[in-house]
């Protein structure tokens, strides 16, 4: 029984990895670089705006935190249950962008705040 979970959860984790990144060059041709190479660049920016949450105060640190892992989980959800690249590409634009757009909020409350202590 303990096995079955472990499967799942490794089953999880893989899906999860690909369905960041996928597809890969090689699985698809014409647009399917440019598609990877998006979810690249989504990736570093989800990774920046993350870093940059991480020097602000503890509500800041824990609400980024509780943005991560919803994104993480909702993301695991798509990976584990769509294997059509084409579907996981459009529902991947509609999963990543609200956390990002969620991340950008956070971000700019920390730098507002910022400047009002400068003052």
């Amino acid at each position: 029984m303990a096995t079955e979970y472990l499967d799942f959860v490794w089953t999880t984790a893989k899906a999860l990895v690909g369905s960041l990144v996928r597809p890969f060059p090689w699985q698809t041709g014409g647009l399917g670089v440019i598609i990877f190479f998006e979810n690249i660049f989504i990736l570093f920016i989800v990774y920046k705006l993350f870093q940059d949450i991480f020097k602000g105060d503890k509500n800041k640190v824990l609400t980024g935190i509780f943005l991560l892992l919803g994104l993480l989980v909702t993301l695991s959800f798509y990976a584990y249950t769509i294997s059509n690249l084409g579907t996981l590409s459009r529902y991947r634009f509609t999963t990543i962008y609200p956390f990002l757009f969620a991340f950008l909020y956070i971000q700019n409350q920390q730098f507002s705040q910022e400047n009002e202590n400068s003052k």
